[in-house]
């Protein structure tokens, strides 16, 4: 008898080099025409923090605690301090590609409550600093995070005709959540199909997976 399980998006995307590794830790940035995907691994107690537009996105993948681990009482706050830093400065340096921005900041809930409240706190005064409002908040239980996939994907369409401005470019944007069976939160999706006669130009992908 034998046993296989399915490649997971991120491991598929990996096997074909269309995706960046965010590794723990650490702050990327992707523009979607160098790559079409941007994704994660090993979540467990971390957060993440997602900027994205139909051109690019920066994904920060936040431990509880830095690396290499310190004593320190306050090294893990400040941590989230000097990758959220990265972030806004990563954000600024290429704004150009971010005329419209989807955020996502991702928390790991434990026992009832945010595993992290003072990380969290620190991550969203961070967002809101850099201008980033409304951004969107998604808790997921600590013990069921290595069977979630949580996927943005993001594609812009150019209408034809000779205009060839930005106003001329329509995004279009789906988000779902996956959970595992075991939980019971819905996935919320935004689509919204390209005009009659556009053509695809890019699409890119953020992916968080095993």
């Amino acid at each position: 008898m034998s046993f296989y399980t399915t490649p997971s998006r991120l491991a598929q995307a990996e096997a074909v080099n269309r995706v960046l590794i965010v590794a723990m830790n650490e702050v990327k940035f992707i523009a979607f025409g160098e790559k079409s995907a941007i994704g994660t691994r090993d979540l467990a107690g971390c957060s993440v923090v997602i900027i994205a537009s139909a051109y690019g996105a920066i994904l920060a993948h936040i431990p509880p605690r830095p690396i290499p681990n310190t004593s320190e009482p306050y090294a893990g706050d400040q941590n989230v301090q000097r990758l959220m830093e990265e972030v806004g400065g990563l954000y600024n340096q290429r704004r150009n590609y971010f005329p419209d921005t989807d955020t996502y900041a991702v928390f790991a809930i434990y026992n009832g409550g945010v595993a992290l409240p003072d990380q969290k706190r620190i991550i969203e005064e961070k967002i809101t600093q850099i201008g980033l409002q409304p951004f969107n908040s998604i808790f997921m239980l600590l013990h069921e995070i290595p069977q979630i996939k949580l996927t943005a994907r993001f594609s812009w369409t150019r209408s034809t005709g000779p205009a060839r401005n930005l106003s001329s470019i329509r995004k279009i944007a789906r988000f779902r959540v996956k959970p595992s069976p075991s939980l019971s939160s819905k996935p919320s999706k935004l689509l919204k199909p390209p005009p009659v006669g556009s053509r695809v130009s890019n699409t890119g992908a953020i992916i968080s997976g095993s």
